[in-house]
């Protein structure tokens, strides 16, 4: 499967790339795409990634084939197609149309796949490769991957603790059962993680060093942490942020610009992008507010 070419360079130099509208990625592990087809031939070949489909457009007819064999028809909002990694899809579809696609790295998530469903091939979710299936949350969930995409901020801490939030809700929808995580972290492990975030809020930390601090995998280390802190890591972090950035703003003249950085955010627009979604108002606003 490593000698096989990644969802992301499919869509960005193959035959369906002059198809793309919107691009977005998340570092190697994951790759998201909106793009507006006409009808056709619209099959991928097998890549080195599990791909999950999001229609955007209703009625969609179509004959396909996404690993369970190959039937006739019509998705459109609100329903899903799954394609394994390895695996060619055929897919003819007869009307234009619009989707948006997520490309996950199989090398970067099988790991956390084969602990989170023990004794199973780590990428075979059974019916849902039948066709087009409907789970609740996941809409939602997808929505709002494709959204935080935009916050530069969030690296790879926010893409891969979304993916892993994917990645849960289709393994429990494969297998009819969810996987839980028994209790929270020790308290010694939670303060070393809350310490450590504390220290390096505007580092570009990933799930995985986050969870290596105290000996568990990204997987159980994720719901373990929400457990006890009763937040993601991700959220966890946004909230060190702006109280970082409440401060700077309240007790320094230094530019939002310059605050944005200092944070771990790129750009000033990320980074007002999450402030007003923390604070509620624009950190210039809220500076006015409360300068002293």
């Amino acid at each position: 499967m490593d000698a096989l070419t990644s969802y992301d360079e499919w869509m960005r130099t193959g035959r369906l790339a002059p198809y793309v509208t919107e691009r977005k990625s998340a570092g190697d592990a994951l790759a998201l795409f909106e793009t507006a087809q006409p009808g056709g031939d619209m099959s991928d070949p097998a890549t080195s990634s599990l791909v999950l489909v999001q229609p955007l457009s209703n009625n969609i007819d179509q004959h396909s084939d996404f690993g369970g064999g190959r039937k006739h028809t019509t998705i459109g909002r609100g329903g899903f197609a799954l394609v394994p990694p390895g695996f060619a899809s055929e897919i003819e579809v007869f009307v234009p149309h619009r989707i948006r696609v997520f490309g996950f790295e199989a090398s970067h998530f099988r790991e956390v796949l084969e602990e989170a469903r023990p004794g199973r091939d780590a990428f075979d979710f059974g019916r849902l490769h039948d066709g087009p299936f409907g789970l609740p949350q996941l809409g939602g969930l997808l929505d709002r991957m494709w959204a935080d995409a935009a916050d530069r901020g969030g690296g790879r801490l926010l893409a891969e603790s979304m993916a892993l939030q994917v990645l849960a809700l289709l393994a429990r929808a494969a297998e009819g059962a969810a996987v839980q995580a028994r209790g929270g972290l020790a308290p010694w492990a939670e303060r070393r993680v809350r310490d450590f975030m504390h220290d390096h809020l505007a580092r570009d930390t990933s799930l995985s060093e986050l969870a290596a601090l105290v000996g568990l995998s990204p997987f159980h280390f994720t719901r373990m942490f929400k457990q006890s802190a009763g937040a993601s890591p991700y959220a966890y972090l946004r909230q060190l942020r702006v109280e970082r950035a409440c401060v700077l703003l309240a007790t320094t003249d230094l530019p939002v610009t310059e605050i944005a950085l200092t944070v771990g955010y790129d750009t000033p627009q990320a980074f007002a992008r999450m402030f007003r979604a923390e604070a509620g108002t624009s950190p210039s606003q809220w500076r006015r507010a409360h300068a002293g």
